[in-house]
C-alpha cells in the first residue's frame, strides 16, 4: 500500500470486530487513528448538513443531522469499548472511563489517562504492545 492511500480498517476495525468488546487492549497508534477517523468523518458529516440547511434544503440538513445522531448511538460501544481496552494497555481498570463524568476536569483527565504509554500485560493478558 503506498503512503498516499487511506487505510479505513483503523476505523472500521473497532466497529466490526470489537463492537461489544470490552476485554483485552488496545495500542495507542490504533486508539488515536480510531478517534481521528470518528472525528474526521463526524466533522465532515456536519459540514454537508450545515451546508446542505444553508443553501435551502432544510429538510434534507435536518435529515443528515438526525442520521448523524444515529451513528453516533451506533458508535457509541465501540467507542466506549476502544476507551476501556486502551485503559487496560496502560494498566488501569476499564471503571476509569467514568471519570469523565466529573463535571469540568472529568473528561480531560480521561484524555490524559488515554494518552499514557502502554504499560505492563493487564489482569495476565498476553498482549502488550510496545507503544
Amino acid at each position: 500500500m503506498d503512503s498516499t492511500s487511506v487505510n479505513l480498517d483503523w476505523l472500521l476495525d473497532p466497529i466490526t470486530k470489537h463492537y461489544f468488546d470490552f476485554e483485552g487492549v488496545m495500542d495507542r497508534k490504533s486508539f488515536w487513528m480510531f478517534v481521528l477517523y470518528l472525528f474526521v468523518a463526524y466533522v465532515a458529516c456536519y459540514v454537508v448538513a450545515g451546508i446542505l440547511s444553508a443553501i435551502g434544503l432544510r429538510p434534507l440538513g435536518g435529515l443528515l443531522f438526525v442520521l448523524i445522531g444515529l451513528a453516533g448511538l451506533g458508535v457509541l460501544l465501540p467507542s466506549l469499548g476502544a476507551d476501556v481496552r486502551r485503559l487496560h494497555d496502560t494498566g488501569k481498570s476499564g471503571l476509569w472511563v467514568l471519570v469523565s463524568f466529573i463535571p469540568l476536569i472529568g473528561g480531560l483527565w480521561l484524555i490524559y489517562l488515554l494518552a499514557q504509554p502502554s504499560a505492563a500485560p493487564y489482569q495476565g493478558s498476553t498482549v502488550n504492545p510496545a507503544t
